[in-house]
């Protein structure tokens, strides 16, 4: 049935009001087997696969962000340059 409710909201430019038993009945003279409230619960499942599907990638964005700011010495503040400048100046030298 939802496979059904999704392919009449495709046929409409994807609205899923237009997957409403009255706006079926008004515009195409089809009767539905879903009531007005399986079209709510529908938007509201969709709505929260939308949300679980771009908070997890914008969390990795903003984790990566955060170690880029870290370890570049351009983008840092002066602390974490000299830190880093410091670091790099200490490695040890190997000798053949």
């Amino acid at each position: 049935m939802a496979a059904r409710t999704l392919l009449c909201a495709a046929k409409n430019k994807f609205r899923l009001d237009a997957a409403k038993p009255a706006y079926q009945l008004e515009n195409f003279g089809k009767t539905v087997p879903w009531d007005e409230t399986f079209i709510a619960e529908m938007k509201r499942g969709l709505i929260a696969c939308r949300v679980m599907l771009v908070k997890p990638s914008l969390i990795q964005i903003g984790k990566f962000a955060d170690t880029n700011y870290l370890d570049s010495p351009s983008f840092s503040s002066t602390y974490v340059s000299i830190r880093y400048i410091t670091i790099l100046s200490h490695k040890p030298v190997k000798c053949s």
